[in-house]
């Protein structure tokens, strides 16, 4: 059965979530076993209504979907590779140095 890329995605996306609510639960690391992760992939195909043989075809026949899955389960997995600027804000002062932050910054 062909099944629609937007349902893959959906699989994708649901399998991610699955296993990010996973780790914060203290379940899944990176070195979980292969079943648990599986587990928590076949009940992400229930949840969309996606037989686990036709996710794991579509995603054989198109590679930008599999990088789509890798990326999005080390995501989960792992956190984010570039958690933004806002991830810690820096109390350096804008030369790099580490400045008096007692004092005021408008000089004029």
């Amino acid at each position: 059965m062909n099944i629609e890329r937007e349902r893959v995605i959906a699989v994708i996306k649901d399998f991610s979530d699955g296993l990010l609510a996973e780790k914060n639960g203290g379940h899944v690391t990176p070195e979980s076993s292969d079943a648990r992760v599986r587990g928590v992939l076949r009940q992400a195909c229930e949840r969309v209504g996606v037989a686990l043989e036709d996710y794991t075809r579509a995603l054989a026949d198109d590679p930008v979907l599999q990088k789509l899955e890798h990326d999005a389960v080390v995501q989960a997995v792992a956190g984010s590779v570039d958690p933004g600027p806002n991830d810690a804000i820096s109390r350096e002062s804008p030369s790099g140095q580490p400045g008096d932050l007692t004092k005021s910054r408008a000089q004029n």
